[in-house]
C-alpha cells in the first residue's frame, strides 16, 4: 500500500516500478508497507493481522529496502513506514492465531512493543531500518 493506493504484485512482475510510484504519489513524501494479501484479495481487517507475525519479517525488509532504494533514485524526500510497531516487535505465530481477533493480535503485539520501545531495543526490522535510514545521510 502507498499513501493508501494499492499496487497488485504478480510473481515475476517489477515490485512497484517507477511507472506505479508516479501515478499513485506526486508527493515528496509516501507512506509505504507491503500488503499481505493473495491474489482474491482478503478483506480488512483479516489482511492487517498479518502484519503482526514474524515469519513476515524478511518480506517487509525486502519490500523496505526497494521503496528506500526506489525514493532515493525518484528524489523522493521522506519514506515512512507504516506498520511502525514492527520497528519494535512481531508476534510468533502459535497454532490458532489465525483466528484470533484483530483486537487480540493487536493487544499482544503492543504489550511486546511498549517495554521495546522504552529501552530502545529494536527488532530485526528495527535493525534494518535504522541502518537503511543512517546510510542514506
Amino acid at each position: 500500500m502507498v499513501n493508501g493506493a494499492k499496487a497488485a504484485l504478480h510473481p515475476g512482475t517489477p515490485l512497484l516500478g517507477p511507472e506505479v510510484l508516479k501515478i499513485v504519489t506526486p508527493d515528496p513524501i509516501i507512506t509505504a508497507w507491503l500488503l499481505k494479501v493473495n491474489a482474491a484479495g482478503i478483506p480488512q481487517p483479516e489482511a492487517s493481522k498479518r502484519n503482526a507475525f514474524s515469519f513476515f519479517e524478511p518480506l517487509d525488509e525486502r519490500f523496505l529496502g526497494l521503496m528506500a532504494e526506489f525514493c532515493r533514485k525518484e528524489g523522493i524526500e521522506l519514506l515512512a513506514g507504516f506498520w511502525t510497531s514492527n520497528f519494535f516487535a512481531y508476534l510468533d505465530y502459535q497454532p490458532g492465531d489465525e483466528n484470533l481477533p484483530y483486537a487480540e493480535l493487536q493487544a499482544r503485539l503492543r504489550r511486546m512493543e511498549r517495554p521495546a520501545m522504552q529501552t530502545n531495543r529494536l527488532s530485526p526490522l528495527g535493525e534494518f531500518w535504522s541502518k537503511l535510514a543512517h546510510s542514506s545521510r
